[in-house]
């Protein structure tokens, strides 16, 4: 630090001591603005707090008033005054905050505080943009009528006082190095720039070590022993280092040599560029085929190009890539093609040159390149692991699985159709629909509707509920309901249905809750149950059939006796849980068997009831109609823990309809509790 420097911040340093902090002065507020969220009591406009007069503003409590200055201030004293004429809680339960140009608060504490004014000192003086008092809701107040009132007559901002040249913040005791004149006081801006060495908004940062000049602009040479240039003038102290010399060391060594004295050779640079004189390193990349940090590694095996960083191609038997182009030495490996051997061979084609053509991949997606195996399954009429083998005679379509209809000879191993026509009794283009049978086939579907019907077997226990269209039910016809619970001894139970909150259900035996899960096996540790003969199947690789509404008849009559495709599109169904159930899972308690609960995009939903955490839950999910979102409600079977809030479904979903579709016993065991009066 310069003599003058120092001399400077000594006097500095008394001037600080002797007064302390700087002074204030009370702050012009025109050009400030008014604001606040609640109303405002007659013609006691915002403005009357700041017009310097007697009269006041009063705000509807609770409420916030925000004035905002003109321009950021370090504040030092804020003046609240209120009214005189004994309107003692005008001034009481507030709260005020300084906002800073960042909307940033800063809770103001106060330091004398009356009736009719309170004080805030501030120290040290923060910067503020804005200032917002915020009126609360009076407590034990005295007022015989609401609403209360904040009243504010007047606000009287008090700032810090311009810092002297050279300094500025609060109480003006960080210094700024501007190149000419003073510097902002809040922030310590310099509108001139900085003097030499010195940099940051507002000019009190050394130039990083390297760096000298005006605005730290200008780069260090390169000083003995890696010495810091002076920040002014950029000299070095010790003088240069090897392979640079001159006043600032900014001058190089011949091309090609580096280090001490010039005594190394440069590394392959790109395009034959120097290397640091000082160092050896390249300037930019090396040259291709070489890395390290001095340019001097060739690149491993498998690798070559720019930086050592692209990787060869498939070359034929593994053999290493020229490290410099990539190119294979004895061509490309199966599977691939190319002058690099980084493409894949084309759709439909694999292995070496490429020259194979792969088999009936479903979709026509391409085989493995390399082997020829599909990814997938096969295309209609072929299996196999190349998908080239034909279905055996008897069977056609998705995966071979569709056995072919009484045809004369075989039929169309794609398509099923019989290409030379039906056994006798038997017709269509698959030779599935046996004539005259008429008589077997069931009453047709009501109604012709032009739509799509997906074929499938559903063996769950469930109660399927209709969503009432008309005039809502009346309450009294649900509330009056009593539950009859019976048991395989008909010894029967009557209690209102209840929320999960109330005990469980009991018979005079103490003994139905056992009898409800007596079809399965021992609960695991989260109370959960297995159905106790759990269905295995395997899921099949194919589409589920889609027949229109008014071809379902004709569907049914044509297959009935098929009874292997009915197994077949049972197969098709999706099983196990398709969607999230993060709220059924923590329903503990609320569902009968574990892997089927209530999705949670489609569940329904019951009104919550106070301290019961799971009251909305119910193992019930709403099912789109034909023509109509959410026109059912599939639910599980009412048991001892859920009477009460399947009673609250059927209220709250107004529901006009309901089909059990399981009894209450099947095969001598309790599947679902009488949840019904008489």
């Amino acid at each position: 630090m310069f003599k003058s420097e120092r001399i400077y911040l000594c006097v500095l340093g008394f001037v600080l001591r002797a007064c302390k902090c700087a002074g204030e002065s009370k702050v012009v507020l025109q050009g400030a603005t008014l604001s606040t969220n609640e109303s405002v009591y007659g013609n006691w406009v915002l403005n009357r707090a700041i017009d310097g007069s007697t009269g006041c503003t009063a705000i509807k409590r609770p409420t916030w008033f925000q004035l905002s200055l003109p321009q950021t201030y370090f504040v030092k004293r804020i003046v609240l005054q209120g009214r005189t004429d004994g309107a003692f809680e005008q001034l009481r339960e507030i709260t005020m905050f300084g906002v800073n140009a960042d909307n940033n608060t800063v809770e103001q504490r106060v330091n004398t505080s009356s009736d009719i004014l309170r004080t805030y000192e501030i120290s040290p003086p923060q910067a503020m943009q804005a200032i917002r008092v915020i009126g609360h809701e009076l407590v034990g107040h005295t007022w015989e009528r609401p609403p209360h009132y904040m009243t504010i007559c007047e606000i009287e901002v008090y700032r810090q006082e311009d810092c002297m040249i050279g300094t500025y913040g609060p109480n003006c005791v960080q210094r700024c190095q501007c190149l000419e004149g003073p510097c902002e006081t809040v922030t310590g801006s310099c509108r001139t720039g900085c003097q030499r060495g010195w940099t940051g908004a507002a000019c009190n940062q050394t130039c990083d070590n390297g760096w000298h000049g005006q605005g730290c602009l200008t780069q260090c040479g390169q000083c003995l022993n890696n010495a810091t240039c002076n920040k002014t003038s950029g000299v070095c102290p010790d003088g240069c280092a090897a392979g640079y010399n001159g006043s600032l060391c900014i001058e190089k060594c011949d091309d090609g040599l580096h280090g001490l004295r010039y005594q190394n050779k440069c590394g392959n640079c790109q395009n034959k560029v120097p290397c640091n004189t000082v160092s050896g390193l390249c300037p930019g990349e090396c040259e291709p085929g070489y890395n390290g940090t001095m340019c001097k590694d060739a690149c491993d095996n498998g690798w070559y190009g720019q930086g050592c960083l692209t990787q060869c191609g498939q070359c034929l038997n593994n053999a290493t890539c020229n490290k410099t182009n990539g190119m294979c030495p004895d061509g490309c490996a199966a599977g691939y093609k190319g002058s690099l051997c980084v493409h894949e061979c084309e759709n439909e084609r694999y292995g070496l040159a490429c020259e194979k053509i792969c088999g009936n991949c479903k979709n026509k997606v391409p085989c493995n390149k390399l082997s020829g195996v599909c990814p997938g399954a096969c295309g209609l009429g072929y299996n196999g692991t190349m998908c080239i083998e034909a279905c055996d005679v008897g069977f056609f379509g998705d995966n071979c699985s569709a056995a072919c209809g009484k045809c004369n000879g075989a039929c169309q191993h794609i398509d099923g159709i019989c290409s030379q026509g039906c056994e006798h009794g038997f017709a269509g283009d698959l030779c599935m629909t046996q004539l005259n049978q008429s008589k077997l086939i069931g009453p047709a579907v009501g109604g012709s509707v032009g739509g799509i019907v997906v074929i499938a077997i559903v063996i769950v226990s469930i109660i399927a509920i209709r969503r009432r269209r008309s005039t809502p039910t009346k309450r009294h016809q649900v509330d009056d309901i009593l539950v009859a619970i019976q048991n395989d001894k008909d010894s029967k139970i009557d209690q209102t249905p209840t929320t999960s909150k109330t005990k469980p259900l009991k018979g005079p035996n103490e003994a139905i809750s056992n009898a409800v899960y007596a079809n399965t096996g021992s609960p695991e540790e989260d109370g959960l149950y297995y159905n106790s003969e759990p269905l295995h199947r395997e899921r099949k690789r194919t589409e589920i059939r889609l027949i229109a509404v008014d071809k379902l008849r004709e569907f049914v009559g044509d297959n009935y006796q098929n009874e292997k495709l009915f197994h077949q599109e049972f197969d098709k169904i999706p099983y196990g849980l398709q969607h999230p159930t993060i709220v059924a899972s923590a329903a503990t308690g609320k569902n009968r068997y574990k892997e089927m609960y209530a999705y949670d995009h489609s569940r329904v939903i019951l009104r919550r009831i106070a301290d019961e955490p799971t009251s909305d839950y119910i193992n019930a999910c709403h099912v789109d109609g034909y023509t109509e979102d959410k026109k059912y409600i599939a639910s599980q079977g009412p048991v001892n823990p859920m009477v009460g809030d399947f009673w609250r479904m059927v209220w709250e979903q107004d529901v006009c309809i309901i089909v059990m579709a399981t009894k209450l016993v099947e095969e001598g065991k309790m599947k679902c509790l009488k949840y019904w009066g008489e």
